[in-house]
């Protein structure tokens, strides 16, 4: 796996824009959906000619233009790997996988992201870029942000899930109140018996 991103540091790190990258392919064969970046850390910029194919694949953001950066990848990332391997059936992905989060700033403890967002001192367009995210989400997508629906993020879910439904695949089940959302590193390490159940569910209609 080859990570890039989006990458600044205002203040606050922020990480958007996460492409987990498999094989040779550039195409999309996934979307995951979660809360906020964790613990990858940026290592160096990404080459020009590699920053021009990433832009010209997966930035047309006209507002919030990011420095793309390798990232080493997390335990959160290897669980996606090892989400999209069992649902491809296959131990050789060849594709980008797209990781989009509802708020940009990275902390890997969610509760102080919390606290750090009521200050009001991050930089919003950073922080959210929703619109450009809920445009580019792609089949077969995982939703893994949890409880962030019910009162956190409750408003900046509902595009999210809104486009989902409308992309004619299967996201867990039509009522948002009924899906429990599990974060991937929950699902495919502690999760057990839950994961064929969650996996059959997020598979696309025929």
């Amino acid at each position: 796996m080859k990570v890039y991103a989006c990458y600044a540091n205002k203040d606050y790190e922020y990480r958007w824009n996460t492409i987990l990258k498999f094989g040779k392919s550039w195409d999309v064969i996934g979307t995951v959906i979660m809360k906020n970046p964790g613990s990858a850390k940026p290592e160096m910029k990404v080459g020009d000619g590699l920053s021009e194919i990433l832009t010209k694949k997966f930035d047309e953001h006209e507002q919030v233009r990011g420095t793309w950066y390798h990232f080493s990848p997390d335990i959160t990332m290897r669980c996606i790997e090892r989400l999209f391997k069992k649902y491809y059936e296959s131990d050789n992905l060849n594709g980008v996988i797209r990781v989009f989060n509802l708020c940009n700033v990275i902390n890997a403890n969610y509760k102080g992201l919390l606290v750090e967002l009521k200050k009001c001192e991050v930089d919003s367009s950073l922080a959210y870029t929703t619109d450009f995210d809920v445009e580019n989400i792609t089949a077969p997508t995982y939703i893994g942000w949890g409880q962030a629906w019910k009162k956190d993020f409750k408003e900046r879910c509902k595009p999210y899930f809104k486009k989902a439904r409308e992309e004619e695949y299967t996201i867990l089940d039509d009522d948002i109140k009924s899906n429990p959302f599990y974060h991937p590193l929950y699902l495919m390490n502690y999760g057990g018996p839950k994961t064929k159940c969650i996996v059959d569910k997020f598979v696309k209609k025929d």
